[in-house]
């Protein structure tokens, strides 16, 4: 072995893995026999081969000989370097330091790159195979074409009257040679075409080789990202669980979501992530899958450089979670037109409304970005009607709400007509409660000829007729309020105005009362003799005498 120095070639050979050094004596030196009779077979064959190139035969042939030569003593190389570390068990590359400081990024990205070039490669082996050999034979048929042409013209000057003997001697070897070289030509052509044939009549259908392909990914990765998926998913739950176990038996966490509490539940689920995907990366590479665990790198990798342009996002979801946002947990926040109170900010926050049934959103927290809470008054607004108010909107009739979401409001008519509104242009259309009580006021015009008791004695008559018919109508107990009393001096008519006071039980009479009310006026002014004015123009004329 001192004879032949070995000159390995980087990136020609790959390193061989470390040998198990923890074995048994004898099982040690049956490993060492083995190595030594092949480190003596690549003896013998370098010196042969350094025999041959010295020989005749290898005259011409010293660049394939030499390159051989190299090769073997690259192996020879690895195999010397094998049996040192299972001997003495110490390598001598740990204790040469300097490969420590010869780092290049591209070989190591190179290393890190080959799994997934060769899965690559032999994914597409057959089209580029089939590529391959269409382009050989439409070479050999483009030299062929050109032999051709070339014998053509070799025979076209044999056959001149004037050449002579010794140069038709000399062409005829020189066509010779250029029958050898097309008869060889066609041989590789023939070959590659026959090779194209086998290939074609391999192939199969697209639908099979897609029916193929998870049959290989399973057989070659599959099985090894099932039981990473797996393994994470196992991780995930437990530590999932684990979380909600402390949760439950805490005592901090028991006594409400403090600063401290938020960050030790933010800090869990950071390390429950790094936990989950380092137990991915590690059955990966226990199982040597290079391919798999080359794609989840950089994977992650381009994932952690795109996330630099949404770190502040994540900052302000951070400061959020830990209740330092602008949105706090306790709060009053308006999500579309409609307050709400926010229950709990996590990943996913809870926010509801007290006056809607089905008022409870879940958020991304993301949403919450652009929002605002402010602290809540004990008589918060939260909603103006609830389920079986009265309500009175723009066509002055009374409805009674059958539902309401935060995206719909459902009224009914009286006789049942519905009308479905979307719950801001419901919010936006001011609707008038008249469930939580309501006042009806009517203006009613009497004639001038009442001036003198238009003041007193009229609006005491009105009142008592009013007071009468209402109470006849059923309304004695709804009533909270009446006046009756002169307002003004109209154009036309003396006017009284008349208000009256309901709760809410009466609400949905509302359009009854004010007829019950107009009714008892008019058959007053029946009853005294009143005369109810209608709206006179006078016009004066001035007569103009000229002289």
């Amino acid at each position: 072995m001192a004879l032949f120095q070995p000159v390995p070639v980087r990136g020609e050979t790959t390193p061989p893995p470390p040998l198990e050094v923890s074995q048994g004596i004898d099982q040690k030196i049956h490993n060492l026999s083995k190595l030594q009779d092949a480190m003596d077979s690549l003896t013998r064959e370098i010196v042969e081969a350094q025999n041959e190139m010295s020989t005749p035969g290898g005259r011409g042939r010293e660049q394939l000989l030499t390159a051989r030569i190299t090769q073997l003593n690259g192996k020879l190389f690895d195999l010397e370097q094998n049996f040192n570390d299972l001997s003495s068990e110490i390598s001598f590359n740990s204790m040469d330091k300097s490969q420590d400081l010869d780092f290049d990024w591209g070989r190591e990205l190179k290393d890190i790159l080959r799994p997934l070039v060769r899965e690559l490669q032999r994914a597409t082996s057959r089209p580029r195979e089939i590529e391959k050999h269409r382009s050989d034979i439409e070479g050999y048929d483009q030299q062929l074409e050109l032999i051709n042409r070339a014998m053509g013209r070799i025979s076209k000057l044999m056959k001149a009257s004037t050449c002579p003997p010794k140069l038709k001697e000399r062409l005829n070897q020189t066509l010779s040679t250029w029958e050898n070289r097309q008869n060889e030509l066609e041989t590789l052509k023939n070959i590659s075409r026959l090779q194209l044939d086998k290939i074609s009549r391999e192939s199969e259908t697209l639908s099979e080789t897609i029916r193929k392909v998870p049959r290989i990914f399973f057989k070659s990765h599959g099985s090894n990202l099932l039981l990473a998926m797996v393994s994470f998913m196992f991780v995930a739950f437990i530590l999932f669980r684990l979380h909600g176990l402390i949760r439950k038996i805490s005592p901090f966490h028991k006594k409400g979501q403090s600063f401290y509490v938020r960050v030790f539940d933010l800090g869990y689920g950071l390390f429950s992530t790094f936990i989950c995907f380092s137990v991915l990366l590690g059955v990966l590479y226990f199982f040597s899958d290079w391919v798999l665990l080359s794609l989840i790198l950089f994977f992650m990798i381009g994932l952690i450089w795109t996330s630099k342009e949404t770190l502040p996002r994540v900052w302000n979801q951070g400061r959020l979670i830990l209740n330092l946002g602008p949105v706090r947990e306790g709060e009053l926040v308006v999500y579309n037109g409609i307050p709400y109170i926010v229950q709990s900010i996590n990943i996913y926050t809870l926010i509801y409304n007290p006056f809607i049934p089905s008022g409870r959103i879940r958020l991304p927290i993301a949403d919450l970005l652009n929002l605002r809470s402010r602290p809540v008054d004990p008589n918060e607004p939260w909603f103006p009607t609830k389920i079986n108010d009265w309500v009175l909107l723009d066509n002055d009739n009374p409805a009674r709400v059958l539902s309401q979401t935060p995206e719909t409001v459902i009224i009914e008519m009286i006789g049942g007509a519905r009308i479905s509104y979307t719950t801001p242009n419901y919010i936006s259309s001011a609707p008038v409660n008249l469930s939580s009580g309501f006042r009806i006021k009517i203006l009613f015009g009497l004639d001038y000829g009442l001036q003198a008791i238009i003041t007193e004695k009229v609006p005491g008559i009105m009142k008592s007729s009013i007071e009468s018919e209402l109470f006849k109508g059923g309304f004695r107990e709804q009533i909270t309020f009446i006046r009756v009393a002169f307002k003004q001096a109209a154009s036309s008519s003396l006017d009284i105005e008349i208000a009256v006071d309901f709760d809410g039980a009466s609400a949905r009479d509302y359009v009854m009362i004010k007829r019950l009310i107009q009714k008892a006026c008019v058959e007053t002014c029946n009853s005294e003799n009143w005369v109810i004015p209608f709206n006179q123009l006078t016009v004066h004329m001035e007569n103009n005498k000229h002289s």
